[in-house]
């Protein structure tokens, strides 16, 4: 019986092992980056849902979509809904979306600020706008990813969110009987 191994076993299992250690380090390299910045893209995307949410409920209760309030008025950035009770701007910064209710009395309970952060965020907004007078919003969004190895933004979506008609006969469709 011989005591050892042989260098050709050795060599073996060293080869053996180099390999084992060159697939956990994929691993290790996926559960300790990937993982974090995919959970990160999704947190931002669904933070921009929620404020898509938000949105369609300020909406669905609006009265208009005024092109100016004071002495602002409608762009890229910003834009705004006029409520039965007062009117809200919703303002678009670096990385964030800031919902402000504008004509509240700042001591009552309507007077608030809604800030969503969007870290790597990409939104954009356009009212749709006929015979003057604003009626639905088009939103775009997607997700900057963290790599230059991904040139395309991520999760991206378009939706367009309709102005209430508050059960208005002149904007439903009802089909003319001959």
């Amino acid at each position: 019986m011989r005591k050892g191994f042989m260098l050709v076993e050795c060599i073996v299992a060293i080869t053996i092992l180099a390999s084992v250690m060159v697939t956990l380090s994929a691993l290790f390299k996926t559960l300790l980056s990937d993982i974090p910045r995919t959970y990160r893209t999704y947190q931002t995307h669904s933070t921009m849902q929620s404020m898509i949410r938000t949105l369609r409920s300020d909406l669905d209760r609006a009265r208009s979509l005024p092109r100016t309030a004071g002495m602002e008025m409608v762009n890229g950035k910003v834009f705004f809904i006029e409520l039965p009770e007062h009117t809200l701007a919703y303002r678009l910064y670096e990385d964030q979306i800031i919902r402000q209710t504008l004509n509240a009395d700042p001591c009552s309970p309507d007077h608030f600020e809604q800030v969503w952060t969007v870290v790597r965020g990409h939104i954009d907004w356009q009212v749709w706008v006929k015979n003057d007078k604003g009626y639905a919003v088009e939103i775009t969004t997607s997700v900057d990813p963290l790599s230059a190895q991904r040139p395309k933004r991520l999760l991206a979506n378009s939706c367009v969110l309709f102005l209430n008609s508050n059960g208005k006969k002149e904007n439903t469709y009802e089909p003319q009987n001959p």
